[in-house]
Order: structure tokens, then C-alpha cells, then sequence
């Protein structure tokens, strides 16, 4: 009924906004800076042509600042040029009434062939030292993305590789990983979780994150192969850039989305000098749950700043501050109803607050040297529906403290030295019980409280060389090394990538690494010889290559490889009964591990990727993988996240610049599951696994279209952007997962969203 409510509420305001705001032209502009994409030396002098808007441009000044307007509010293309420089086409520029949009672009020097600079001009940007497994994304492809609701995780989850749970949860799977095996950082900073309702082990069970995309400026999402300043993960890394706050006057904005409600507001300091950004957002997820078959009352709120000061023209301070707390209680009158055994309550809290320091020196390179303070609580209670007697009673508190910095040097323009250092303390206090109760095995598992702290650090160095001993040929050649307290080892982890260039249109390019990653503080907690576990190893080999279909579509095709060892694995005699991959269910308790867990998981992706040159963009990502791992049986197993199959097509129309109508349809494999035990599950009334058949089973193939439709109006003291989607179009019933039961007797399922409207609006001040 609530649900009804707010979608009517959205249907009148879009209504309302059709018949009374006025469409007559208005103007804005579009500032920034345009720098070296290595060094960060600003460009002076370059040039700068807004396409479609008779000839309007510009150059940079002495700081490498640029500014334009008087531009006719709109959506366009703008073009980045510099003597020596690959050119870059920036699209979906939306140049708003009354405001001026920032944008800040980095040009990649161009290639030297024989006494030649060759100079090329595109949509898309490639990395020199990040050669393979890339993906970029502008902040209006992030606003647009159907079937994302603005939420980062399913903006990723359409890219090769990267699967989810669907609609119900944030967790992401890439190239067969664990949610675990994937980490974020946003400004130089660190952060310890990007997702609400994120559980011990790395795990979330919440379709929200703490991210808001509205303020991210640049993200570049790495499935594999990524260089030596990044640590501590095995499949994924998300480098984020919060966009800074205006320098001139002052506007907000105020919003309505899936992701909740609230606003933004913005400033200059300083005469120009700097800027600050203050975000906030509550959620409405508690007044749609039983819409989204949430099975409870969710709620969740961020608080969300960035404050950028220019100590000097090459000195820059940004303070960084994310606050995120979400809230779960379970409904008793929904699991009577469904037969689910267990209620769940639950709070968690976290926040990060980073200062990072960017250093220019001169035209040679720059330095940026961050410290944070980090810490995440989780307090949740599971109790048994039949009689609320306790099941779990969790109380834990992690606090975090980071110093890292990263230096770019130039040698020469064949030369790029890429060093830093990071040092990672780190205590966690551990307060938990779990009743002695019946596991998935028919075993009966003894109580258990924990009672402990755990502290220690973390410290790395790194070093990369960028080579370009040829104008066709690019080489990264990296070193890392990793120091852990807990188990006192060190891990040297060398990483290798290259790109050749055949033609204009052609590239070929591969990478080969060792990828380390701590154990998860939640299994050290459970037993004090577990401080022993091995940090667990990835090998990574990638292949591929990148073809220009035309200036604005690519297409990439790349085979992966990867090989896991040193995972923490479950002895033979173990309380759980079955043969489960440790890190696959980090948020479990499992007591005693080793490290002699192995693993590996190797497939092929295609990416076709349309960028908006005219009115028509569009995205198709196809994934054929397997993910497998050996139990303490000597058997091979399919890993939980073994979807095999991944495919996910976008497609995007913008007539003008106040319609834009998209569509996005996704396929996912059926997960690996172990159907149940029918006798013994009836005999007992309980969920019991059957152990001969462990992973062999397949969950239903997942597959769901979605269509939106964005609608912009362009005022003369503000803008608006309405959103209306529909999820699950032709309302297939997904299964995510089976349970037992108990009312029933008998094997039930747990589906995703049904068809669901979403709608938006976004009023800009």
C-alpha cells in the first residue's frame, strides 16, 4: 500500500512538472582542469571545442584551468586537445541552466613512431600501466545505467566477468572470486566496505550501498591484472574519484530514488582557492518491503563530504569523510508465514575520514600521501522463529588506521616510474555466542563464545616501470611486497603487462601477476592458531585484444586464468560436515582452518562498447567461465560463485536532450547448490544437505529485463531529471536460493524482485 503511495507520488510530481515548468533555452558552462594523465602537470594552452555548439571553445590557462560560458543548456560533446597529446572526445557533457558542470580530464601523451608523434583522438582512454581488464565510467553513464537505480553494484554487474545475486543483495562475484576478493578506493583513501548491511567476512545482504553516484566524478573498475599500488585483493579493485564541490556561489540539490531520499549542497572557499560538498541520504526501503520481499523492515542512512583547499598552485589538501548506518529486523509474522526458521536483527555502523596531500613537482611528476581513520560495527541477533531462543548473538568492532602514499616520476618520455609505500594498523574486538545447534549435515555443532582482540599490521612497498621502448609498444614491469604481523610473512608479488599496437584500430595486450590477500579477520577471531593461516595467493594470466570498431565503439575479447593457493580450508573432522570453500562463506564460523586450500577459475569475455557520439549508445558484455576448488577430499568442487554463463546487453536512445529511453536485459548461469536431503530433512524438519551430491545441483538461470525512461527539464533557477523504471519486466519468478520449509514440511524458495516500478527525480538548485 506504501508502495502504492510513493509511485503515485511520483506520477504527480512528474505531472505536475509537465504542465507548469516552462522548456524555453537557457544557458551554463563547463570548467576544469586538463592535466597529464601520468605526471599531473597541468596543459596550458590546450584547447577545448564544444561540439554541436557553433564553434564555443576555449584554452587552458596557466594552471591548466579552462572555463566556458554561455552555453545553451544541453547535453554535448567536448574536445580535448594539446600538442604531443592523444586527443579525447568527452560525451554526455550536460551543461545545466544557472550552473557551471566541472569536469576535469587527464590527456595521455602520444605515441612516438620513429621521428613521428603519432596523434589519435577517441572515446575511450587506456591506461599505461593498467593494460587489461578495464572499464571506465563517465558520472552520467553512472546516473543512467537501467536497471542500476543509481547503485553501483549493478552498474558493475553488467561489465564481463562480474556477476551478482540479482537485485537483493550488493555482494559482487568477478571472474568467479568471492565478494571478499574485491576491494575500493576512493580518493587515495582506503575503504573498509562499500555497502550497507555488510556482514562479518565481507559479505552484505542488502540491495543498497554506502557509494552515492552522484558525486562520483571518475571510476575505473579493474577485473584482474591491475598494477602494483594495488594490494591486498585477488580479483578486483574499484580506484574512485569523488568530484569536488563548486568553487563559485553556492547550489544544491534535493532527490527521490530507489536508493532513498535527501540532497546535496556545495560551495567555494577561499575566493576560489577551494570548495566543500556535504551529501545526505535516508532510505525509504522499509516503507516498500514487502514489495521488494525484503522479509522485514530495512532502513539506512549515509552522511557523505569531501572539502578540496589549494595550499599552493601545486599543493592541494582534500579532507574526505563517509558515514553509512543501516538497521535490519526481521519479520515474525513473514518467516511464520514462509516457514523460515531463523529472525535477524541487526545494526551496523561504519565511517571513514581521510586526508590526502596531491604534491606537483613542477613537470616531472606528483606525489599524493593519504592517512585515514576507519571503523565498522556490527551488533546483530539471530534467534529461531519457533521460540526466539538465541541462535547467534554478534558484538564486533573494527577500527582502522592507513597511511599510503603513491609518486609518479618522469624520466624521460620512454620512461615512468610508478613507487609508495602503504602501512595498514588494524584491532578488532570480537564478542560473539552461537548456540549448539543441528548444521547443514545432519551434525549437531557445540555452543560457542568468543571473547577476544586482535590487533596488527599490515605494510607494503611498490614500484612499477612504464617502458615505451617503441611507439607501438607499452610495458609494465611491477614489484610489491606485503608484510603481515599476524603471520609474520612477507610476500613478494611481481606483475607484468604489456600492449602492442598493430594498427590504429588493433591492440594486443596481456598481463601476468601474483595477487596476495589476508585471511579475513573474522576466521583469525575464531581460534587463536588461525593467526597462522597463510595469506592467501592469486596467479593471474590475461589475454586479449582491443579493436576500434569505430571511433566510438570498441570491442575487447580477452581469456583469463586464474590460480589460487594457500586458501583457508576446512579439515577433514571439522563441525560443518561438508567440503564448503572457505572464502566463498567468509561470514561463518568455522573454528579450526589450514592453509592448504587450492583453487582456479579461467573463462573468456567479449565486450562491445558504444559511447553516445550522436543519439544511440550501448553496451553487450558475454562471460563463459568455470570456478573450481579441491576439498579436503582430494574431489574437485564448483566454487559457490560457478555461474558459468554471464551476459548482459544496454542499449540507450536520446532523441533530444530532455528524452532518453533505455533498456538493459541480463543473464546469469544457475549457482552451484546441494539440493537437500528429502528424508532426512522431512524426518527432521530441518534443512539437511545431501552430501553425495554437494555444489551439483543449479539454481533456475537468472534473467531480467529492464526499461527506463529519463526526462530532463532545463529552468531558469533550476533543473530537474525524472526517472521511471521498470524492473523484472515480464516478471520472472528468480530463485537466488532454497530453504526448508518448516510450516510446510518441505523445500521452498527464496526469489528476487518481482515486477517492480522504480522512479526518481533529482531537483537541481
Amino acid at each position: 500500500m506504501r508502495f502504492n503511495i510513493l509511485a503515485s507520488a511520483l506520477i504527480v510530481m512528474y505531472t505536475f512538472t509537465s504542465d507548469v515548468f516552462s522548456q524555453d533555452i537557457r544557458t551554463g558552462g563547463v570548467t576544469g582542469f586538463l592535466v597529464d594523465a601520468i605526471t599531473q602537470e597541468p596543459l596550458i594552452g590546450a584547447n577545448i571545442i564544444v561540439e554541436g555548439s557553433g564553434g564555443k571553445g576555449t584554452a587552458t590557462d596557466s594552471d591548466g584551468r579552462y572555463r566556458l560560458e554561455q552555453i545553451d543548456a544541453g547535453i554535448y560533446r567536448l574536445r580535448f586537445s594539446y600538442l604531443g597529446y592523444e586527443s579525447y572526445i568527452a560525451t554526455d557533457v550536460v551543461i545545466r541552466s544557472n550552473r557551471t558542470t566541472q569536469l576535469d580530464v587527464r590527456l595521455h601523451p602520444a605515441r612516438l613512431e620513429g621521428d613521428e608523434i603519432t596523434v589519435t583522438s577517441g572515446y575511450f582512454q587506456r591506461d599505461g600501466i593498467n593494460t587489461v581488464s578495464s572499464v571506465r565510467f563517465s558520472p552520467e553513464e553512472l546516473r543512467r545505467s537501467p536497471g542500476a537505480g543509481q547503485e553501483l553494484s549493478r552498474i558493475l554487474s553488467a561489465i564481463p566477468g562480474v556477476s551478482s545475486a540479482g537485485e537483493i543483495s550488493q555482494d559482487l562475484m568477478v571472474r568467479g572470486g568471492s565478494p571478499v576478493e574485491n576491494g575500493f578506493i576512493i580518493d587515495n583513501i582506503p575503504m573498509p566496505g562499500v555497502a550497507h548491511f555488510e556482514r562479518q567476512g565481507g559479505l552484505s545482504s542488502g540491495p543498497i550501498g554506502i557509494l552515492n553516484t552522484d558525486l562520483v566524478s571518475n571510476i575505473d573498475f579493474y577485473t584482474g591484472g591491475f598494477n602494483a599500488r594495488y594490494g591486498d585483493r585477488m580479483s578486483a579493485i574499484g580506484d574512485i574519484t569523488y568530484r569536488e564541490g563548486t568553487r563559485n556561489g553556492f547550489r544544491g540539490d534535493m532527490f527521490m530514488s530507489l536508493a532513498g531520499f535527501g540532497g546535496t549542497v556545495e560551495g567555494g572557499l577561499g575566493n576560489g582557492r577551494g570548495s566543500w560538498l556535504l551529501s545526505a541520504r535516508r532510505s525509504y526501503l522499509d516503507l516498500i518491503a514487502e514489495a521488494i520481499n525484503a522479509g522485514g523492515a530495512p532502513r539506512y542512512g549515509d552522511i557523505q563530504s569531501k572539502v578540496v583547499y589549494d595550499l599552493s598552485p601545486s599543493t592541494r589538501l582534500t579532507l574526505l569523510n563517509i558515514y553509512g548506518n543501516s538497521t535490519f529486523e526481521s519479520s515474525r509474522d513473514n518467516a511464520v508465514d514462509e516457514g523460515i526458521s531463523m529472525l535477524f536483527t541487526a545494526d551496523f555502523y561504519q565511517n571513514t575520514t581521510g586526508l590526502n596531500l596531491r604534491t606537483l613537482w613542477k613537470s616531472a611528476g606528483f606525489t599524493q600521501t593519504s592517512v585515514s581513520y576507519s571503523f565498522k560495527q556490527e551488533n546483530s541477533l539471530s534467534t529461531r522463529s519457533a521460540d526466539e531462543s538465541v541462535l547467534a548473538d554478534v558484538d564486533v568492532l573494527n577500527r582502522y588506521i592507513n597511511a599510503r602514499s603513491v609518486s609518479v616520476y618522469r624520466f624521460s618520455e620512454a620512461l615512468d616510474v610508478e613507487f609508495g609505500g602503504e602501512i595498514y594498523y588494524e584491532t578488532g574486538n570480537y564478542n560473539y555466542f552461537i548456540d549448539a545447534d543441528t548444521n547443514r549435515a545432519g551434525q549437531v555443532s557445540p555452543p560457542r563464545l568468543i571473547q577476544t582482540e586482535l590487533s596488527g599490521t599490515r605494510s607494503s612497498l611498490f614500484t612499477t616501470f612504464s617502458i615505451k621502448p617503441s611507439g607501438i609498444l607499452t610495458l609494465a614491469l611491477g614489484i610489491r611486497g606485503d608484510h603481515s604481523s599476524y603471520n609474520g610473512s612477507v610476500d613478494v608479488a611481481p606483475r607484468l603487462s604489456g600492449s602492442l599496437r598493430l594498427s590504429r584500430r588493433l591492440s594486443l595486450n596481456a598481463s601476468y601477476g601474483h595477487f596476495y590477500q589476508a585471511p579475513p579477520r573474522y576466521l583469525l577471531s575464531q581460534n587463536s592458531d588461525n593467526e597462522k593461516l597463510k595469506n592467501v595467493r592469486a596467479i593471474h594470466a590475461i589475454a586479449g585484444f582491443e579493436y576500434l570498431l569505430t571511433g566510438d565503439t570498441r570491442l575487447t575479447l580477452e581469456v583469463f586464468d586464474k590460480q589460487y593457493d594457500r586458501a583457508p580450508m576446512l579439515p577433514v573432522v571439522n563441525d560443518f560436515g561438508d567440503p564448503r570453500f572457505v572464502l566463498d562463506r567468509a561470514d561463518e564460523f568455522y573454528r579450526i582452518l589450514n592453509s592448504n586450500g587450492e583453487a582456479w577459475s579461467r573463462g573468456i569475455e567479449l565486450l562491445i562498447q558504444k559511447k553516445l557520439a550522436v543519439n544511440f549508445y550501448g553496451l553487450v558484455s558475454a562471460t563463459y567461465f568455470r570456478s573450481r576448488y579441491l576439498d579436503f577430499s582430494g574431489n574437485w568442487q564448483n566454487r559457490d560463485f560457478d555461474n558459468r554463463i554471464l551476459f548482459s546487453v544496454i542499449g540507450g536512445y536520446r532523441p533530444n536532450n530532455r528524452w532518453e529511453f533505455s533498456a538493459r536485459w541480463s543473464f546469469l548461469g544457475g549457482r552451484p547448490y546441494t539440493p537437500f536431503n528429502t528424508a532426512l530433512s522431512e524426518e527432521l524438519n530441518l534443512g539437511i544437505i545431501d552430501m553425495t551430491r554437494f555444489n551439483r545441483s543449479r539454481l533456475p538461470d537468472f534473467h531480467s529485463l529492464y526499461l527506463r525512461m529519463d526526462r530532463r527539464y532545463f529552468l531558469d533557477r533550476r533543473n530537474v531529471i525524472f526517472f521511471v523504471e521498470i524492473w523484472n519486466s515480464y516478471n520472472r519468478e528468480n530463485v537466488y536460493d532454497y530453504y526448508w520449509n518448516q510450516t510446510e514440511r518441505r523445500r521452498d524458495s527464496l526469489t528476487a524482485f518481482t515486477l517492480i516500478p522504480v522512479g526518481g527525480v533529482k531537483v537541481e538548485f
